[in-house]
C-alpha cells in the first residue's frame, strides 16, 4: 500500500470548499423539503382520518341518542297507560 500526497493549489482548494458547501446546502435544502413534504403528508392523512372518523362518531352518537329517546317514549307510554287504567 502506498500513500500518495496530492498538492492542491489555493484555487482548487477554494473550489473544493465551495462545491462541498454547495452540496451541503443542497442536502440541507432537500432535508427541509423532505421534512416539509413529510409533514404535509402527515397533515393530509390526519385530515382524511378526521373526515373518516367524525361521521362514524356522529352516527354512533345519533344511534345512542335515538335509543335514549325510544326508551324515554316507552316509559312515557307506560305512564300514560297507567293513568288511563286508573281512570277506568
Amino acid at each position: 500500500m502506498s500513500l500518495v500526497l496530492v498538492h492542491c493549489s489555493p484555487v482548487s482548494t477554494h473550489y473544493i470548499k465551495v462545491e462541498s458547501r454547495n452540496k451541503l446546502d443542497c442536502m440541507a435544502c432537500n432535508t427541509v423539503t423532505s421534512a416539509y413534504a413529510g409533514m404535509n403528508l402527515i397533515n393530509k392523512i390526519n385530515i382524511l382520518y378526521v373526515q373518516l372518523i367524525n361521521p362514524l362518531k356522529m352516527k354512533e352518537q345519533l344511534v345512542t341518542q335515538l335509543k335514549t329517546q325510544i326508551s324515554d317514549l316507552e316509559r312515557f307510554v307506560e305512564f300514560l297507560q297507567g293513568i288511563h287504567s286508573v281512570h277506568l
